[in-house]
Order: structure tokens, then sequence, then C-alpha cells
């Protein structure tokens, strides 16, 4: 098939690309014959400590946002020698969402892909973002669509990679488009990492004050008070922290000088109380809904897509809902959800918690897959005190032990009733919101700024593609929308 039949062939799919530029098949762009491969098909069980394997599940919005947590051995990588990475590959998902795409970067070489992924080695790896962008493209998604084999799921074979007809522009213009949509993907993954960098201040914090009790610790050395040998380990890294001056004194002043014995708990902060958390939290169960009420309009449906797995909002789960909800099962932005459900084998999310980010404006739905979880009046816990608390992975662990069911996993209302927590006094709670709560907005902000982002490139790529728009109008439309 050739150039003139391949633009045939795209333009029936919707696409459309200047007449300079020709159509070349994937087939004709590799390294050689054999250069397109499935990974792994054996992995075996998890080897920790071995070689990481990329797995489709690990692919999100066509990037690996970090290290693989599933390894191989030795024995099977060099088995599957022919996948291992050097980072100049493009790998293209086969399953799961087909024609995704990452580009190999050499922070991966060493590095296996599961049977899940072609791996596939081009003859120019220069032209690896440039197929990405194809691929991700509509006309490119259309063409894959139809030549998916659907028997059991959706599954995209080396065949049909192989014959994918590409529009290839003229060196001079394939650069300007791939480095103008590479700049707005760079900030996108900056903001990513940035979010990534706060989550983990935050998650930091939480555990200096609330799980190891550092600021209780320092107060006790300072004031010469007694140490529970249990906590002896703990003060040691203390004392250095107070000796070099990297404690910081200020935030200690509202937490106690000691701790006290419990039989719940063992040694908490003196003053501090052990109460279930049913003494301090109401949980309500989401909208059962039709799917017939689904729509691209309607009143916000968060539902377990909008939580993470190791817990956090996911803005790209949400939907929205036109159907009668007799208004019932309302949720703010601000408030608490918690999975009730795990999502597949790979993403088991449930008791991961998440607060509704207020960029939604006005209140929303939440599904029957989540619970709303709310402080008492009289209780000094914050909304983002509870998310943090329950997603440490000791209350994770604690919390997702009560689920139970024969086919689906389920997270009953007593997992937020029965377990003990430890209740710090208000304005230690207020004192770790004047500084986890800045980290949440920022986060939030920078995710609206991706979300703009994202729509731009997807707004921009398909008129870039066919020529019907230029860069210098491009970066002037960029420009428009991020003031």
């Amino acid at each position: 098939m050739g150039s003139d039949d391949l633009r045939t062939l795209w333009e029936s799919a919707g696409g459309q690309a200047p007449d300079h530029w020709k159509f070349h098949k994937i087939e004709d762009l590799l390294k050689n014959s054999k250069s397109i491969s499935v990974g792994v098909m054996y992995p075996g069980q998890n080897s920790p400590g071995g070689i990481p394997l990329i797995r489709v599940t690990d692919v999100k919005s066509g990037s690996i946002f970090s290290k693989p947590t599933f390894c191989i051995s030795p024995e099977v990588d060099e088995e599957y020698k022919r996948t291992r990475l050097n980072g100049t590959e493009l790998l293209i998902t086969l399953v799961g969402n087909p024609g995704d795409c990452v580009v190999a970067s050499t922070t991966m070489a060493g590095w296996n892909a599961a049977r899940a992924l072609a791996v596939v080695r081009l003859a120019d790896t220069n032209l690896r973002h440039w197929l990405r962008y194809i691929l991700l493209s509509a006309p490119a998604k259309h063409l894959i669509d139809v030549r998916l084999n659907t028997t059991v799921q959706k599954t995209l074979n080396l065949k049909d990679i192989r014959l994918l007809g590409i529009p290839i522009p003229p060196k001079n213009e394939r650069d300007a488009i791939s480095s103008f949509i590479s700049a707005l993907d760079d900030k996108i993954e900056l903001n990513r990492r940035m979010n990534e960098t706060l989550e983990g201040l935050a998650q930091a914090l939480f555990k200096s004050w609330f799980v190891d009790f550092d600021p209780v610790i320092d107060n006790a050395l300072a004031a010469g008070n007694p140490i529970p040998d249990e906590l002896e380990e703990r003060a040691e890294v203390r004392r250095q922290a107070l000796a070099d001056g990297s404690a910081n004194r200020e935030a200690a002043r509202a937490f106690p000088a000691g701790f006290q014995f419990t039989e719940e708990m063992g040694w908490v902060p003196e003053g501090w109380g052990v109460e279930p958390m049913r003494e301090h939290l109401y949980a309500t169960k989401g909208l059962s809904y039709k799917g017939s009420g689904l729509s691209d309009q309607g009143i916000p449906l968060h539902n377990l897509n909008s939580v993470y797995e190791g817990g956090g909002y996911k803005y790209e789960g949400i939907k929205y809902y036109s159907g009668d909800f007799k208004g019932r099962n309302l949720i703010a932005p601000g408030e608490v959800v918690v999975a009730n459900t795990e999502q597949g084998h790979d993403r088991l999310l449930l008791g991961f918690a998440a607060i509704v980010p207020k960029c939604f404006g006005s209140s929303g739905l939440y599904s029957h897959h989540l619970y709303k979880l709310s402080p008492a009046a009289h209780s000094p816990l914050s909304n983002h005190y509870i998310v943090s608390l329950l997603n440490t992975s000791l209350y994770h662990q604690i919390v997702s032990g009560y689920g139970n069911g024969t086919t689906v996993n389920m997270l009953p209302i007593d997992a937020l009733q029965m377990p003990l927590i430890c209740i710090p006094p208000v304005e230690v709670i207020q004192s770790f919101d004047s500084l986890a709560v800045p980290m949440a907005d920022r986060k939030e902000s920078l995710i609206e700024e991706s979300n703009i982002l994202t729509n731009l490139r997807d707004t921009l790529l398909p008129k870039l593609i066919s020529g019907e728009l230029r860069i210098p109008e491009a970066e002037k439309l960029a420009e428009e929308a991020l003031t």
C-alpha cells in the first residue's frame, strides 16, 4: 500500500494532512523487520529488587509516572532479553487503552515490558515523539479501533501496528510541531512532579506529627522528661534534629512534653484522647444511579474512578449526571470521600480517601461506591486531618481489613466506625491545617493549569497535523489560554 492509499485511509478516518507530507507504514520506519515485539509473556512471581517490569497499569496518559513496583527475576529478564529496554524505544499499549504510547527514557534502560505492550525500535529514534503524537490523534485512534480484536477484550495486534499509515512532514515542520507540543507536555509533567513533591511533604508532615510524634519527643527531650523505651529509637533521630537545628521548635509549642500509656493504643501524647472513629466521624453511602442518567452535562458525579490508589483526588474520573436524584447524596467541595469498593486486581482502592476539589465550585453527587465522611460537630478533626489519617499505611491497613465480599471486595460502614484513633487538641489540628491546606490549594491550582494545557494540546495538535494551523498561531492561542 503506497503513500496515496495510506492518505486515503487517513482521510476516511476524518484526518487531513498537507499535500507535501508523505505517508509511511510503521513497519517501514522500523530499525529492522524484527524491531517490534511483545514483552514478557510469563513474568512469574514478583521479585523485589529484580528488574522493573512495565505493565499497562503503569502507563498513564502516555507516561510512566514512577518506577514499576512489579519486578521480574534476572533469569526471566534474560529469557526475554529481546524486549529489555535501552531507553530509545517507543512503547505501545496493546490492551486496556490500545494505542497509548510512551517514549522510553534513559532512566528506563535495563527495565523490561509486559506482553500487553509492544516494544518498537525505530531506525530514526527522533521520530518517536512524532509517532506518539500521531497515534494519540483522533484519526489514528479511529484506524486503531477498527482493527481491534474484541474476542475477549480490546486487543491491538503487532501486524496492525506495522501496517498503520503515519503522515510524516519534512523535518523542519516536524521538529517545530514536536517542539511546541513537547513544551506543553513538559509543563504538564513539571506540574505533576511538583504535585508529587507537595503530596510527599504533606504526608511526611502528618507522619512526623501524628504517627512518629516528633514534636512531643522534641519537647520531652528539651524538658528533660523521660522517653518510653518503645520510642527510644525515634528519640535518637530527634536528638540529632535538635542538635543540628532542623527541628521545628515553633510548631512544637502546641504539643505536650510527655507521653501517657493507654491500654488501647500504647504510648500516646499526654492529654490526647483515644476513641473509636464513630465518636468523631459520620459515614454515609452515595447514590445508586442509573447509567442512562450519565451525560457530558449536569451535576458532577464523583465516583470510584475519582480516587487514586494511595489516596488523593483523580480529576480524570469525573462524570456528570442529569438524572433525578431527589436532592439526596450531595457533597460539597472540601468534603471527604472514601472508596468502599475495590477496582480490579491492579487497583485496590478500598479505604483510600480524597477531598473533593474546590474547582467544582458547587455541590455534586457521590456514587454508591463511595462514602462521604464528615466530622461530628463537637470533633476537633478537620477534613485534611481525616484524609491524611486514612491514607497512612497503618490506618489504610486497618480500615481495608474490614473489607468483605465473595465477588467484589466491599467496605462495610463499620470500617469507618470501629477503629480507634488518637484525638489531638484543636490547636494542634489547626496548626497542621495551616501548613497542609496551602499545599493542597497549590496542588489544585497546578492540576487546573495542567487540565488547561492538556485541553489546549488536544485541541491544537489535530489542527497542526492537518496544516489548518501554523506554529506562530498556535503559540498565540496558547499564550491567550494561559493568561
